[in-house]
């Protein structure tokens, strides 16, 4: 039997999601006879000192890496880690789509690529060069495992919640005290955008509705939440599983929310959401102008989302649609009918909606198509640092105006998003600074005036200045105790 660490970085976001990738990983070494270790250093006052005790008497230590900011924070753990002679691996979107430059990291074994439930159990078992869903570094060239079929889900539940403390996890939303659940992966679609088509191929699996109900019941067993909300990227993706779902929350009185698509929905099936409990439903909607949708692969029209805002008002459903502006090919007069489109939906149905700048992500073939025009030549110091949300990276298939317009049309978007969602739980002074912000924020996006936003730069300079700090701390501290420039690994 091997002791296996399981640890989920820090990031920067406002939600608490339970780290369910770990817990799934943590629920196959316990059926392989091995014991499973879970730390969550959202939480934890001194995470590296916990790690540090675990790690003497650990063999493997697992690091998900799902963004560029928790890859900058997995480095110190690999470091403690390395030195108490543990191997190493890495998991996790980011390190999968960037596992060539991560693996120059002397403190990093190796990368799974991909799914994980089979891949920790062999490496736990016979070590990564035997192990399926890897990438390594041999006499300086990258090793590549065979790949394994995909899981089966089902097998791996219920989750060891007891690995964590859930209550930690319970967020709120208008009264209503819910915790974020995931209840499948993938998703059939094959937008060029999304890392869901390279990373889980296309291949949609979900639990049964009766595992999901027993999932469900334990985290309500441990938290006495009223709510749940699925973060499945289409959780109407097997309707008649979702409805068998809705039903069972429906007779325990559990409110519920979840993301899905604009064509998924129709006039008893909206119905249907609103008896069974449904208080929101998140729409990525991406772009106003039908070319571009197109062009994205997205397989929506203008009109689905336009309707689906229309049904979402009949039935009284809150909802929430995302955008992405600053896309290649993107004109002016496309950008105006995505802001239209925006407008439209706030209007039509009172829909919350974030528009973000279109950033490609590595392993996407809308990635592929952006290094054609010179996007991603930067190096690993940088890609890790940036604070994406709010300090997007210059888009090279747009003017230096153009840039700068998305971007602040995203800041105010940002700001307008927590304002309506997340301030309720912020401290007073967090508070105050929205409560001044909004009515200002609110005339120029009534108003589109985009240009200038002062208030918008001090908004991302307060934001960001402590993340800066750190981040440059983190880095110095790395590169003086592994002597390796973070600055001269190229992002591949």
């Amino acid at each position: 039997m091997a002791k296996v660490v399981l640890y989920y970085p820090e990031m920067m976001t406002e939600t608490k999601v339970p780290p369910y990738s770990l817990l799934y990983l943590a629920s196959a070494l316990q059926q392989g006879g091995h014991d499973a270790v879970l730390i969550d250093a959202r939480f934890e006052r001194n995470p590296l000192n916990k790690l540090n005790r675990e790690c003497s008497d650990a063999a493997v230590v697992g690091i998900s890496a799902g963004m560029n900011f928790q890859a900058m924070t997995a480095l110190r753990a690999s470091l403690v880690a390395k030195q108490n002679g543990c191997t190493v691996v890495w998991g996790g979107v980011y390190a999968t789509f960037n596992h060539e430059t991560l693996l120059k990291l002397p403190f990093l074994d190796s990368i799974i690529l991909g799914e994980g439930e089979r891949s920790i159990v062999e490496i736990a078992e016979n070590g990564f060069a035997d192990a399926s869903n890897v990438a390594y570094r041999r006499n300086g060239k990258i090793i590549k495992a065979p790949s394994a079929p995909p899981v089966n889900i089902n097998d791996y539940s219920p989750l060891p919640y007891d690995l964590i403390d859930m209550q930690r996890y319970v967020s709120s939303y208008r009264g209503i005290k819910l915790v974020h659940f995931t209840s499948s992966r993938g998703c059939p679609f094959g937008c060029s955008f999304c890392y869901q088509p390279p990373f889980w191929k296309r291949k949609w699996r979900g639990l049964s509705a009766e595992n999901a109900m027993k999932e469900i019941d334990l985290i309500v067993e441990r938290t006495r939440i009223t709510g749940i909300y699925f973060l499945d990227d289409d959780f109407l993706a097997d309707k008649k599983r979702a409805k068998a779902i809705s039903a069972g929350l429906a007779q325990r009185g559990i409110a519920w929310g979840c993301e899905t698509r604009a064509g998924r929905l129709n006039d008893s099936l909206v119905r249907l959401l609103k008896e069974t409990g449904c208080y929101k439903v998140s729409i990525g909607a991406e772009s106003g102008c039908q070319r571009l949708l197109n062009d994205l692969n997205k397989q929506t029209t203008v009109k689905d989302i336009q309707r689906a805002a229309q049904l979402l008002r009949r039935y009284g459903l809150r909802s929430e649609f995302y955008f992405m502006i600053g896309l290649i090919g993107e004109h002016d007069e496309d950008l105006e009918q995505t802001m239209d489109l925006v407008d439209y939906v706030e209007r039509t149905c009172g829909a919350e909606t974030l528009v973000r700048v279109a950033i490609p992500f590595f392993g996407t073939e809308y990635c592929n198509r952006a290094k054609g025009y010179g996007f991603g030549q930067g190096d690993l110091q940088e890609e890790f640092s940036r604070f994406w949300d709010l300090n997007p990276p210059s888009l090279p298939w747009l003017s230096a105006k153009q840039n700068a317009k998305v971007r602040n049309i995203s800041v105010i978007s940002l700001i307008r998003y927590l304002k309506a969602n997340y301030v309720r739980d912020m401290g007073i002074k967090k508070q105050l600074v929205y409560r001044v912000l909004t009515p200002i924020l609110e005339y120029r996006w009534k108003h589109r005036k985009w240009g200038w936003p002062l208030e918008c730069e001090l908004y991302r300079w307060l934001r960001s200045r402590e993340h800066r700090r750190r981040m440059e701390d983190e880095i110095s501290s790395i590169e003086a105790e592994t002597n390796v420039r973070l600055s001269e690994l190229g992002v591949a």
